[in-house]
Parts: structure tokens; sequence; C-alpha cells
């Protein structure tokens, strides 16, 4: 599964302005941005640089969400949470898995990536100015396996520009193309229908 950093992601109408502050002051301010959207939609970019091969590979992917469900697209592969069920579709294999509840991970929601990084990261402000904010992110455990991520936004309309991070030796950068927050979706973007001619493998049981 090609992987949103989560996978992915983003935004506060922030009290306090664009003074300075401390990372996680700064963190805490993008949590607060985000845990008050109700709808959310991101459309965004991933281009992974393999070590080994010395060769990128950019692929670019969408996703819708409201207070209980999600729906992400990226190449080769639908998921759709609607609220109870999680639906894995894979066109190239004419495949649609449907898994319970409990085993539905949102792949890209920027609260829930927010907050793991405010849980199990620290963080040093590399760069701030009236265009951008950059902080880098190191896991707080000294045996964690995360490595360090780079999160660069806006300090005044907190729009994440980019988050990048190495990946088994990889380097990966998630570039944000347009973000907003409490759109109108529609409902249908939430109810997967099973393409006609497609099995379904049902893992719910």
């Amino acid at each position: 599964m090609k992987k949103a950093f989560l996978a992915s992601i983003l935004f506060l109408t922030a009290a306090g302005g664009t003074g300075a502050a401390t990372s996680g002051e700064w963190l805490d301010r993008l949590y607060r941005h985000y845990d008050e959207a109700e709808r959310l939609y991101v459309r965004f970019e991933q281009k992974t640089v393999h070590a080994v091969f010395k060769k990128a590979e950019i692929w670019r992917g969408e996703f819708w969400a409201d207070a209980g469900r999600w729906r992400l697209a990226v190449p080769g592969r639908v998921e759709v949470y609607d609220g109870a069920y999680l639906w894995v579709y894979s066109p190239s294999e004419k495949e649609v898995q449907k898994q319970k509840r409990a085993r539905a991970q949102t792949p890209f929601r920027p609260k829930e990536i927010l907050d793991r990084l405010k849980r199990e990261f620290r963080g040093e402000l590399v760069k701030q100015n009236s265009g951008s904010v950059v902080l880098r992110l190191v896991p707080k455990a000294r045996d964690a396996a995360g490595a360090p991520v780079v999160l660069a936004f806006h300090p005044k309309s907190f729009l994440i520009s980019s988050m990048s991070w190495e990946e088994a030796g990889d380097s990966v950068t998630v570039k944000f193309l347009r973000t907003a927050r409490n759109l109108k979706i529609n409902p249908k973007k939430f109810a997967f229908e099973v393409p006609a001619g497609v099995k379904v493998t049902d893992l719910s049981l």
C-alpha cells in the first residue's frame, strides 16, 4: 500500500498571533486548528527518492473527511470508511476488501498526525519568518524507530506546505497542493458501491 503520512495532511484561529513561539506551541496551535475542523479536503503529492536505485517516484492523491467518515484516493487504490466499514478497492486486482471498524485506521487526518507528533516527538524551531515556519521533530524515545520529521507551514493561515522524512533509507516528501476546511462534501463520497464484476473479500466476519 502506498503510504501517505499519514500518512499523512492542514491549519487555527491562532490567539496570540505570529510572534515568537516554541516548536511545541506551534504544534499545539496546528492541532487546535485541525481539531476544530468538521470537514476537510486535501490534495497532495508524494515524492519518494529511492536510495538504492537513485530513482524518484511521484504520485498524487486526494483525501476527504467529515466527523466520522473519510475517503482516500491514490493511484491504483481507493479507501472509503463509511462510518461502519472500511472498503479497500484495488481496480487492477478487481477486488474489494470489506473490513470492520476496529481495523479502519484513518490514513491522512491531520489531527491524528499532529497528535502523534505532539506525543512522541520533540522539536526544534529551524526557521520562523512572516512567510514560513519550519520545525524539525525527532522521536522522544532514544530507541524509537521513527525518523525525524521536517514540517513547514504558514504562520498565519496555518496551511502546511510540506512534510518530509526518511523511511527505510528512502527520502519521502509530501507537498500539500490544496487544503480546504469545512467545505461542502457530497455524501456520496463516503458511500462505496461495489463495481460490477469485482470480487468482494469480507474480512468483517
